[in-house]
């Protein structure tokens, strides 16, 4: 049985779908270290077509934050780095136009999950250590794990295709309603139900 530990149900589309506006706002989150690899998003950013047009929201804290900030600006992007509380990320979330999810090492990523459940669309790196990938779905959903222009490329489309962006969110609806927690105990009461019956 493979069974997800869930995501909260404050984790939901919002109620008014965002309009495109600008700046394009995309959401990182994770803990600022070397595996989780913040550092490709902010090249790809550089090297938009874009750039001056997308804000990029680092949603986390860690040790490789002053590294972050200093490429940031060394790349001349628009970032914010801040830790949220789990009822303001859910906002966070709720008013961006993309989520980008750069780690090169993840089992389950729950950060990831919850973006989806929030109705965003994924951008995941390709890293075989990442089990993270297999939640892309369809085209312009993955990237080549440290390629900045593969990252650049898929933010671009995304940028420039906003109705397809649309249409991709509710393609994962099934997805969001898998990875409620209320839907993971029940797979879990299920399992035990059927262990307890072997037994």
């Amino acid at each position: 049985w493979v069974i997800s530990n869930g995501v909260n149900d404050m984790f939901v589309p919002p109620e008014v779908p965002r309009q495109p506006q600008l700046p394009f706002t995309i959401v990182c989150c994770g803990r600022y270290s070397r595996e989780k690899a913040q550092y490709q998003l902010i090249r790809a950013v550089g090297k938009s077509a874009h750039r001056e047009q997308i804000r990029v929201i680092f949603a986390g804290t860690g040790p490789f934050e002053k590294y972050l900030h200093f490429l940031a600006k060394r790349k001349r992007i628009h970032a914010e780095f801040a830790f949220f509380e789990r009822s303001r990320l859910v906002q966070v979330l709720q008013t961006a136009d993309l989520y980008v999810h750069t780690a090169l090492v993840e089992i389950e990523a729950i950060a990831c999950t919850e973006a989806i459940c929030c109705g965003l669309v994924p951008v995941i790196c390709d890293s075989p250590r990442s089990a993270t990938r297999l939640f892309a779905q369809g085209e312009h959903t993955l990237f080549t794990m440290r390629d900045s222009a593969s990252l650049c490329a898929q933010i671009d489309y995304w940028f420039e295709h906003p109705q397809q962006r649309a249409a991709r969110s509710a393609s994962y609806a099934p997805m969001r309603k898998k990875f409620s927690q209320k839907e993971c105990m029940e797979q879990m009461e299920h399992m035990l139900r059927a262990a307890a019956k072997q037994a």
